[in-house]
């Protein structure tokens, strides 16, 4: 199966025009071919150094140029002292998939954000073994404190998103949380609450429309997938956390899941009711959220990265935060304050990377309470670093709603994970959004869109298949 996954792999690349080098396994005890068939960079173990980083090699990072702009100043400076003789590299793009090349060339960065609407698919670059297994990272001992291993650092659902099949290949460090997002100062001009409940939710939306606003915003040029969220949250809550399992395994007639097809039918009165922002089906993202920000839309259903993505166009006093997405009925499985939060934005250290130990290293130091912290300050989104979460304090009121939002929620969180596994099956289901959200499809035809895809996905053997547990 992973020999047809690297063909996959091969023909992407191919597209890309680059030419496939095979890939041999992750990094051993020994040093292995690096991205030229040099030999990978590795250094002497020691308890300053428990990943064994050649300190004199380069570095090269590539960080996602989107919603969060940070390149690390704090880790690179960190990485530095620790290893003064390397040259390092840091830098920001937006286009991730152009990469493919160098992956594909055998000559990839040593440490990737595979993140953004223009990805690598991570099932591909599993299935096609070119990403490392970060265990050693897992077990290494943490920058705070030696007596500590870094998995023992990280908040649940860290090690099982970026986990494939039991072997640990990605780490998703930003803790993102969705729901509905809004301008508090609007809501309380005009003595609103956000409702706990779907219908008066729509109940709201008749409000704001009355008011002259938009109710619901949304982008669908490149992130309908933000309303495939809302829709998956309110289904896990009225359902339970194994509606969204189910739909991750594959299983046979998981979309097809009372919760799903009531979750469906919910965000199809958005569109039938009128209570969609006009035009928002040409509009990209940020375009989308600009016409939230200047006071045209009430409520934009987004997740925590969206207030450092928009604050240069925010006005102040605009007060952005967020509520959990509201319940279908009072009979949910799950309470009102359950959220959607997973880790997300992808750090991926490839498996032909001329310096993977260097990687792994930078990673740890990004791990470290001080950067999460800094990074969290500098960009208002939380980590997966648990006492950072806990220290922090906020200085926006998105980031201070977001922390109240987790702390109400406590365990009752939920998340999906099949689109970093299938993007094929994703890419479907989002476009099935969008014609939800325009009208081209009712709800059970959307439904019955992402079943076909799923079943698609399930029945190709070309596919490299992952379970959760």
């Amino acid at each position: 199966m992973v020999d047809v996954d690297r063909r996959v792999f091969l023909r992407q690349a191919l597209a890309a025009g680059a030419l496939f080098l095979p890939v041999s396994g992750m990094m051993a005890g020994c040093a292995t071919a690096g991205g030229g068939g040099n030999e990978q960079a590795k250094g002497d173990v020691s308890a300053k150094n428990p990943l064994g980083v050649d300190s004199s090699a380069a570095l090269e990072v590539v960080t996602f140029a989107g919603g969060l702009k940070t390149t690390f100043p704090e880790v690179q400076a960190a990485y530095k002292k620790a290893h003064s003789g390397a040259d390092l590299s840091v830098k920001g793009m937006v286009n991730i998939n152009s990469l493919q090349p160098r992956f594909a060339s055998a000559d990839p960065p040593d440490l990737v954000d595979d993140s953004g609407a223009q990805k690598i698919p991570l099932g591909t670059l599993v299935g096609g073994k070119q990403l490392a297994d970060l265990g050693p990272l897992l077990d290494a001992p943490s920058v705070d404190d030696p007596n500590v291993k870094v998995r023992d650092t990280l908040v649940d659902g860290t090690v099982e998103v970026g986990s494939y099949n039991g072997t640990f290949h990605a780490l998703n460090y930003v803790l993102f949380v969705y729901g509905m997002w809004y301008s508090r100062s609007l809501f309380d001009k005009h003595d609103w609450e956000m409702p706990e409940q779907w219908d008066d939710f729509l109940a709201l939306c008749e409000e704001m429309k009355a008011a002259s606003l938009a109710p619901v915003g949304y982008a669908g040029q490149n992130a309908a997938q933000y309303v495939t969220t809302t829709l998956l949250t309110m289904a896990a809550k009225a359902g339970g956390p194994d509606v969204l399992v189910k739909i991750d395994n594959l299983e046979p007639g998981a979309w097809e899941q009372p919760a799903v097809g009531d979750a469906a039918a919910a965000i199809e009165q958005l569109a039938t009711k009128g209570y969609l922002l006009p035009g928002a089906a040409a509009l990209e993202h940020t375009e989308a959220q600009t016409e939230w920000v200047k006071g045209k839309v009430g409520v934009y259903p987004n997740a925590s990265w969206v207030e450092n993505e928009m604050k240069s166009a925010t006005p102040k006093g605009f007060d952005m935060v967020m509520s959990p997405v509201p319940s279908l009925s009072s009979d949910d499985a799950m309470p009102t304050e359950t959220l959607f939060a997973s880790p997300g934005e992808s750090f991926i250290v490839p498996a032909k990377a001329d310096n993977v130990r260097g990687g792994m290293e930078f990673l740890r130091y990004m791990l470290a309470k001080d950067s999460a912290m800094a990074f969290t300050e500098s960009t208002g989104s939380l980590t997966v670093v648990e006492a950072a979460n806990a220290a922090v304090k906020p200085k926006t009121t998105g980031l201070e709603s977001t922390q109240a939002a987790l702390k109400a929620a406590g365990k009752n969180t939920v998340t999906y994970i099949h689109n970093l596994w299938y993007g094929d099956m994703h890419k479907a289901c989002t476009q099935a959004m969008a014609d939800l959200l325009t009208g081209r499809k009712s709800a059970e035809e959307y439904v019955k869109a992402c079943q076909a895809a799923a079943d698609k996905t399930a029945a190709d053997d070309s596919i490299e298949k992952y379970e959760r547990k």
